[in-house]
């Protein structure tokens, strides 16, 4: 599924970009659940990941990357939580969009 999503979905979409003007894609934190047992599905993931990652970094798309730190499989309510950002994280966040 990951790679369906993620890898040649990817492709897809740069190809109809055309009608696209901003592509915002879900990525992953890099040291995403690492201190664990992971198995060989975790790792193809974070590998499939990656390779959109760096494809779409590569296309003259408007990209944006989000990057959770870890998702859970459950239902939302519907509200944000996390630490605040420093201003300067967020100003440095700004400037670049």
């Amino acid at each position: 599924m990951t790679t369906l999503i993620d890898g040649e979905g990817l492709v897809k979409a740069a190809a109809a970009r055309a009608g696209i003007s901003r592509f915002v894609l879900v990525s992953v934190f890099p040291d995403a659940a690492r201190g664990g047992e992971l198995g060989e599905g975790f790792e193809h993931y974070m590998r499939v990941k990656k390779s959109a990652d760096v494809h779409l970094s590569h296309t003259d798309l408007d990209w944006v990357f989000v990057r959770p730190r870890t998702l859970r499989d459950e239902p939302g309510d519907g509200s944000v939580s996390g630490p605040l950002a420093s201003r300067s994280s967020t100003a440095r966040c700004a400037a670049t969009t």
